[in-house]
């Protein structure tokens, strides 16, 4: 199966109080987040990662990324750069797959959506109703418009991952991107 996902931001107790998470301390956001996800996320799922996962260096990530389930794919944000740098400058212990910044990931033969942590206006293939998924913003926002524009950030679906299916089910009913010239030929 594939999930998608944004903006846990591991061992970053300032975050609790920038966009009010329901947790007392950092430890018991970080468990609880960690808990939901291994409920959702099998071993062998595939998980898109669309940027925030811990501020921290490597051996921090390293400790966070043991500890939950499924093949983990990053598109890298601001607060990745410390751990993404140091990663590749040590060994790494645990496969790692770092992306893109700006990633499109193939669905089907009809249907791409680009990943990035940061919603965009317009992004590739936008043109022809393709879809956006991004994190970055924890709350709903004015900035939002219509189209085939996902936020997976983990505060705006009570901290578990969006499925595929849920993704899917989602676009279908958003209108038409603005940027849409219609059905033709791509």
């Amino acid at each position: 199966m594939i999930w998608f996902t944004s903006d846990h931001h591991f061992s970053h107790g300032a975050i609790r109080g920038y966009v009010n998470r329901p947790f007392d301390t950092v430890e018991e956001m970080d468990e609880e987040m960690i808990a939901r996800w291994n409920e959702t996320v099998a071993i062998e799922d595939t998980v898109y990662y669309v940027g925030d996962f811990c501020l921290g260096d490597y051996e921090q990530w390293q400790y966070y990324r043991n500890r939950l389930n499924g093949k983990i794919l990053f598109v890298p944000s601001d607060h990745d750069r410390k751990w993404v740098r140091e990663a590749a400058l040590f060994r790494v212990d645990l496969p790692l797959y770092i992306l893109s910044p700006l990633y499109e990931l193939h669905i089907d033969k009809h249907t791409t959506i680009t990943l990035c942590h940061w919603m965009m206006r317009s992004w590739p293939k936008s043109h022809f109703n393709m879809w956006h998924i991004h994190g970055h913003h924890h709350r709903r926002t004015h900035l939002e418009f219509p189209g085939k524009v996902l936020n997976v950030c983990v505060d705006l679906h009570d901290f578990y991952p969006w499925s595929l299916d849920e993704v899917v089910a989602y676009m279908e009913q958003q209108p038409n991107n603005e940027d849409f010239i219609g059905d033709q030929r791509r």
